[in-house]
This record gives structure tokens, sequence and C-alpha cells, in this order.
């Protein structure tokens, strides 16, 4: 419990962690705190200051199945729970246990709408051997990704996403254009909508730069007279198949603090020497004053003799 909270705080966008076990056991922890997760706590029915909820299924000596369900504020207090119920959920049933149980690398499944708050996301599941074997995974709502994209913004018109290398969006800033999108299937598994859908310049312009290089890596490219620079990387396999990770920046929002700091050191620069030049000028004649007074004294000591 401790480490999936510890991870569950750290990682905002992750939704839920669980462990599935081969004899039907279940243990998951979600995080149902914030405005983005009110669906969560309705559909818990959690208490208001609930910023946890964990789920556990076990069998009994006779074999019974029973679940339980205890709400967590944000230090992992108690602040409730729900009475054990025959459970209708068995991980071994889901689409994401099977396929990881028997595979040595983190398997992703299709995106699909979760039932509990109708929202499109990603289930990422590795497997593990032991007494009981199971499968450890992770729930990610394509909300909780696209906010995380929004906030990694290099400058304020820059742009990253993710997409797969036929052109499919698999996350988007812009969260609420991206959700329209895939809420127009009405089906539980949707298919990954194109970039083309999107109608965004930047993205499409940087999409195009890669499929004609055929590779990842930089890319400058123009969108209606605007420059842009890009790069393009791959996604380790064992986080996602056949995906990308596209960043977009215009050039005039990098050139444009460069100029202004040169500007600003030029100015710099020449008020400092408009001080200090008469300064300087000032003391140059009083070194040549004091030196041509030193030798008229002398002439006339000179003299004098």
């Amino acid at each position: 419990m401790t480490m999936l909270l510890r991870v569950l705080r750290f990682y905002p966008q992750i939704l839920s962690l669980y462990v599935g076990l081969d004899n039907g056991d279940y243990f998951g922890v979600t995080r149902i705190a914030g405005e983005a997760r009110a669906r969560f706590r309705d559909a818990f029915k959690a208490p208001d200051n609930a910023a946890f909820t964990n789920k556990i299924i076990t069998s009994g000596k006779n074999g019974e199945r029973v679940e339980s369900w205890i709400f967590l504020d944000d230090d992992g207090a108690e602040v409730g729970r729900n009475d054990a119920v025959v459970p209708e959920f068995d991980p071994r049933q889901r689409p994401w246990y099977g396929p990881a149980l028997h595979s040595d690398h983190v398997e992703a499944s299709d995106l699909y709408i979760f039932v509990l708050n109708h929202e499109p996301g990603f289930t990422l599941s590795r497997g593990f051997r032991a007494t009981t074997p199971g499968v450890f995974g992770a729930d990610l709502t394509e909300t909780d990704l696209s906010d995380f994209l929004s906030k990694q913004r290099i400058t304020p018109e820059s742009i990253a996403f993710m997409f797969t290398r036929s052109g499919g969006i698999v996350a988007y800033p812009d969260q609420a254009r991206l959700t329209e999108l895939l809420r127009r299937s009405g089906q539980s598994t949707v298919a990954l909508p194109q970039l083309s859908e999107l109608k965004d310049p930047a993205a499409a312009g940087l999409f195009a730069a890669y499929r004609k290089s055929a590779a990842p890596g930089n890319f400058v490219y123009d969108v209606a007279g605007r420059n842009y620079i890009g790069r393009v990387v791959e996604i380790p396999a064992r986080y996602g198949h056949d995906q990308l990770l596209g960043i977009a920046v215009p050039l005039d929002e990098i050139e444009k603090p460069a100029i202004a700091l040169r500007n600003q050191t030029l100015f710099y620069s020449i008020a400092f020497l408009a001080f200090t030049l008469p300064l300087y000028v000032t003391l140059i004649v009083f070194w040549i004053d004091r030196r041509l007074g030193r030798s008229h004294s002398s002439l006339r000591a000179i003299e004098d003799e």
C-alpha cells in the first residue's frame, strides 16, 4: 500500500495501480482526489475527503471470493469502507491480464472507454512469476495524459504530442478536442483519431516532415509562413507499440528571447560606456595635467639654479 500510494502521488497522470493474481485475488488503489476525478468519487460513493480508494478481492478457505472497498485520505488514513460483497470482477478475465501473464514485456492495451467515468484511457500491464503468478497493471486516462503534455510547453505556442507511425493520436495537449473525437464512436473500444482530424497545422507539419524522412530526428519546417523546429523520438517498445513523441516549437519564440537579451546587453553596454567614458577622459586629463605640472616645476627648478 505504501509503495502504491507513493507512486500515485508522484505520478498524478496515473489513475490506478493494481495487482491481479492467478487465483483470482486482486489488490488495487485508485486516486480519486481533485475535480477531474469527481466522476470516480460518485461512482465509488466515496466520502468527500477520500483521496484514494482501495479495492481488495480475496478468496476464503471455502473458495468463496469476497470484495471490499476501503477509502483513504491523502495521508493514507482510512476514512470509510463498504461492506464486503460477492465480486463480479475477476482480473483473470480482463483483457490486460492474459497477454501480460505470458509476456516478458510491458503490454499496452488498445484505447478504450473506462466503465466508471466513461472517459478514454489505456492500461499498461506486466506479468510476474511467483508462487502465485499474476499481473501488475496501471491505468492511464487520456485526459490525464493530455493534461500532462499541456504542461510541458517549451514556449507559449509550442506543442508536445504522442502519435503512431500511421498518424494516430495517442495523447494531445488539448484534451477537450481529443476527448470529443473519441466519444463520437460510442464504442467501448475505440480507434485512435487521426492527426488530420485535429486540424492542428503545427502537429500536421511535423508529422509530414517525419513521414518524408521516414525516420525520427530533428526537423525545420514552415507552416503558413512561420518557421518551426521540431523533434520526433521513438518511445521504447516496452512502453507502447509503434509510438512516437513529437515536439514542435515556433522558431521566432526561441529567437525572440535571445534577441531581447542581446539588445538588453547592448543597451547596458552603451549605457555603461556613456557613463564611464567621461569619467575615464577626466581621469586621463587629470593625469596628463599632473604630469605637465610636474614638468613645469622641474624646469623652473633648473632655471633657478
